[in-house]
C-alpha cells in the first residue's frame, strides 16, 4: 500500500482547493464592489438600451449584456449590465441609480450582479477540497502503519 496523490478519480484535491480560493476572492471583491455602488449610487434615473450582446455556450444558460444609456444634467453617461433570465431590447427602459457626486458611478437595480451565488460555490469548493485533503491525509496515514505492521 503506497501513498497515491490525489484522490482515486485522479483529480487532485489541492488543485480544488486553490481554485475555490480564487473563486471566494474574485466572489468576495464583487461584493464589495456592488456593496460600494449601492451606497454611493442613491440617485435614480431611467435609461434606454442601447446595445445587447448575446453570450454563453451550448453548456450554459444564455447570458445577456445591455449597454444602458443615462443622462445627468445633460451629460450623456453609459452602464453595461447583464442578466441571464431577461432578454434585453433596444430601446427598452431600464432604471439606473447613479452616483450623484460621480455619475459616471452608476448600476441597474433590477439586474445586479449576483456574487453571492458565486461566494456559496466557493465556500462549497473550499469544505469539499479541504475534506479530500484531511481524508488523503488520514489515509496515508493508515497506509504507512499497515505497511510497518506486515513487515
Amino acid at each position: 500500500m503506497g501513498s497515491t496523490r490525489g484522490t482515486r478519480s485522479g483529480t487532485n484535491p489541492l488543485v480544488l482547493l486553490v481554485l475555490s480560493i480564487l473563486l471566494l476572492f474574485i466572489s468576495s471583491g464583487e461584493i464589495m464592489k456592488s456593496s460600494h455602488l449601492k451606497s454611493v449610487c442613491t440617485s435614480t434615473v431611467t435609461g434606454s438600451v442601447q446595445y445587447v450582446l448575446l453570450g454563453g455556450s451550448r453548456n450554459t444558460r444564455n447570458k445577456y449584456t445591455a449597454t444602458v444609456y443615462y443622462s445627468v444634467n445633460d451629460a450623456r453617461y453609459s452602464v453595461r449590465t447583464a442578466a441571464s433570465s431577461h432578454h434585453f431590447s433596444h430601446g427598452e427602459s431600464v432604471r439606473v441609480n447613479y452616483n450623484p457626486g460621480n455619475p459616471k458611478e452608476a448600476f441597474c437595480p433590477d439586474y445586479s450582479n449576483h456574487s453571492g451565488v458565486t461566494l456559496l460555490l466557493g465556500l462549497i469548493a473550499f469544505v469539499i477540497g479541504a475534506w479530500l485533503i484531511y481524508r488523503e491525509r488520514t489515509q496515508n496515514k493508515a497506509d504507512v502503519i499497515d505497511d510497518d505492521f506486515y513487515y
